[in-house]
């Protein structure tokens, strides 16, 4: 089955799909991605410079040389939830010296401390 346009009711709105379809795909660009360098917080002690380099090669290895981390923080813990989850927004909140919010779900709320201490 071929897709016509017969009928001279539906002309005008294909036509009108076909422009919009043009210029929306000669606007499309692709961006340099990622835009901001990538810092890890990891969630183990540290045991030298070697275990940084490593988890380093193995991103680059895994995910390619635009995800080499630029910065990597080692920590004695994350902080989780009773279910055991990392919670991302309070790793991303204690980095960035912004607050928390609400940390009674947090089983180790002693973690977030240590990652601001890890950060300076």
């Amino acid at each position: 089955m071929t897709a016509t346009c017969s009928s001279p009711r539906r002309w005008p709105r294909t036509a009108a799909l076909a422009g919009a379809i043009a210029l929306l795909g000669a606007s499309a660009f692709a961006q340099a991605w990622p835009s901001r360098p990538i810092r890890m917080v990891v969630g183990f002690a540290a045991g030298g410079g070697t275990e940084v380099k490593a988890l380093s090669a193995a991103v680059v290895a895994g995910l390619g040389g635009a995800f080499r981390p630029a910065e990597v923080a080692l920590v004695a813990d994350l902080p989780r939830t009773r279910n055991m989850k990392v919670m991302r927004r309070v790793i991303r909140a204690a980095w960035l010296g912004e607050d928390p919010g609400d940390l009674s779900t947090l089983v180790n709320p002693e973690s977030v401390p240590a990652i601001r201490a890890a950060r300076y």
